[in-house]
């Protein structure tokens, strides 16, 4: 909060909620305020579904491949079983480190990050140990192949919308 100014002019109120600062010089008319722009919601976008298909199709073709080499079906099931649980934990994850400040959202998905390689690997370590490594060890390559899919496509889906958006801000700017 600012300290009190004498000139009640110079003396801006300063209003913050949920990421949103909105400042007016009292007296000002509410039509004159123009609060910060919230922060956008992602949208299923073009990009966003491309992505998710991609990596899709990356563990469909993985499966006549570890056929095609006598590997057993259940370690691309588990494979392809633990991208799809590790992808909707990161969407969740991210949806709601939307909704909170800067540095509770970096914590929450870094915490999550961490969880989640550390809750895969021990997975595969007891599939290895308790049941099959060549099953581990199947699941663990489709796992990465398709998180590494899925990386390069959001990291790519990210630089587009970073282009659309100085795009956009160039031509407004003109």
């Amino acid at each position: 909060m600012l300290p009190p100014v004498d000139a009640p002019s110079v003396r801006a109120h300063v209003r913050v909620r949920r990421n949103r600062i909105t400042s007016a010089a009292p007296g000002q008319a509410a039509d004159l305020v123009r609060p910060a722009p919230a922060p956008e919601e992602p949208a299923a976008s073009r990009a966003a579904i491309a992505v998710t298909v991609a990596s899709l199709i990356v563990c469909a073709v993985a499966l006549p491949v570890v056929l095609a080499f006598g590997g057993p079906l259940n370690g691309w099931v588990l494979g392809t079983g633990l991208w799809l649980a590790n992808w909707s934990v990161q969407l969740f994850t991210a949806k709601h480190a939307l909704r909170m400040g800067q540095t509770a959202a970096v914590g929450v998905t870094g915490i999550s990050f961490v969880i989640r390689a550390w809750t895969i690997a021990g997975i595969l370590f007891i599939t290895a140990l308790k049941f099959s490594e060549e099953v581990a060890l199947i699941a663990g390559v489709i796992f990465i192949v398709a998180f590494t899919a899925d990386l390069i496509g959001r990291g790519m889906a990210f630089a587009l919308r970073e282009r659309d958006r100085e795009t956009a801000a160039t031509e407004a700017a003109e």
